[in-house]
């Protein structure tokens, strides 16, 4: 297996328990990976100095609002991609998917087909595997911009240079918002949907074209179920 460096970036010297908690039991399936965490205001710098940091034949951004399976960072890894994002929905509403298929500023509003992996026009930094590789192709400093445009600025760069990005539909992470966020997809309707998810593991599942729930309502029926 190739060895890499899982990297989070935050403003503090801590972490969610939540966050936490998932990268220590990915980390036990990923025992010769670095983990390196990034202290700073300016998250750009922060990105490009884990770059210069890692060892390893590839670096996993992932960020400490986020909640992933054990398997995640495998699945990415078996893709064989240079650039590969996990699927994830925005926080705030109206919780669209972070899928750049057909314009590389406008998010896809909804989801559509099986999960499987396609190309994307742009992407974020948090929850994609980048190979080093990907970096060798140009000079740095590789992430420039503000908050939320220091990896889509990226992302242009990757492409100008030849490198495609993808998203891997197949392998959704969690969204804390603070309650969780997730695409679902149901295989027997061949549909997608929100789910939100509280922190006892219970959730419920809506439309896209009915996200967001208001709270009142969701409350009241993760109550019930």
């Amino acid at each position: 297996m190739q060895s890499g460096t899982i990297v989070y970036c935050s403003r503090e010297d801590h972490a969610p328990p939540q966050f936490a908690a998932c990268l220590a039991r990915l980390a036990q399936r990923h025992p010769d990976a670095e983990i390196l965490h990034m202290i700073g205001n300016d998250i750009a710098d922060s990105r490009n100095q884990a770059v210069m940091q890692c060892v390893g034949d590839w670096v996993w951004f992932i960020d400490t609002d986020m909640l992933f399976a054990p398997t995640t960072l495998q699945r990415l890894l078996d893709t064989g991609k240079d650039v590969i994002q996990v699927l994830c929905l925005i926080r705030h509403p109206p919780n669209e998917p972070v899928l750049y298929q057909h314009s590389a500023v406008q998010r896809d509003q909804g989801l559509s087909g099986a999960p499987r992996v396609v190309e994307v026009q742009s992407l974020g930094a948090g929850g994609t595997l980048y190979r080093k590789r990907a970096f060798e192709a140009m000079q740095g400093p590789w992430f420039e911009g503000i908050l939320g445009r220091e990896d889509t600025n990226f992302a242009q760069k990757l492409r100008a240079a030849g490198i495609p990005l993808f998203v891997d539909m197949s392998t959704p992470v969690v969204h804390l918002t603070p309650m969780g966020v997730r695409p679902k997809y149901d295989g027997k309707t061949g549909t997608w949907a929100v789910e939100y998810v509280a922190t006892n593991g219970i959730g419920i599942t809506v439309p896209f074209a009915a996200a967001p729930v208001p709270m009142v309502q969701l409350v009241h029926a993760l109550k019930l179920a």
